[in-house]
């Protein structure tokens, strides 16, 4: 569904997704106890925190180095997926646009969820040019 309003086109539908193929990279990574603790106070002070952290971690003994694991199974994640998508489009001219797009998944899909929700959500700012669209032409669009 869209509506258009001078220079404005809003607009909000549904989506149903199918997975086909999954790739997913997880890292596992361990801080010690000692920075946590100084966490705060570290933060507080801007890019020292990163350049502390390191130093504690580099010499706190047990600490080890991240573990991350790399997949193509799609067997953790839910075949098919549907939402909700709302976008607002800006005609800035006849041919230049400026698009602001936010998608939400109803379902989580992860199948053993990691957090509550997990659902797929994103925001894509988008721009282009339209060739050949002249002033008597009018664009529709479709969700």
């Amino acid at each position: 569904m869209s509506y258009n309003v001078k220079q404005f086109n809003f607009g909000i539908g549904g989506y149903t997704s199918f997975l086909i193929t999954a790739k997913s990279k997880q890292e596992l990574t361990q801080n010690s106890s000692f920075y946590s603790l100084l966490q705060p106070v570290i933060d507080s002070l801007g890019f020292t925190g990163t350049l502390l952290k390191g130093v504690i971690d580099g010499t706190y003994p047990g600490l080890k180095a991240p573990a991350i694991t790399e997949s193509t199974s799609k067997d953790a994640f839910v075949k098919v997926d549907y939402g909700m998508i709302a976008d607002i489009t800006y005609n800035y001219s006849t041919n230049l646009f400026f698009n602001l797009r936010y998608q939400y998944g109803f379902p989580n899909y992860r199948i053993s969820a990691l957090q509550k929700p997990d659902n797929y959500t994103s925001f894509t700012f988008s721009f282009g040019y339209q060739f050949g669209r002249n002033r008597k032409t009018s664009a529709k669009s479709l969700i």
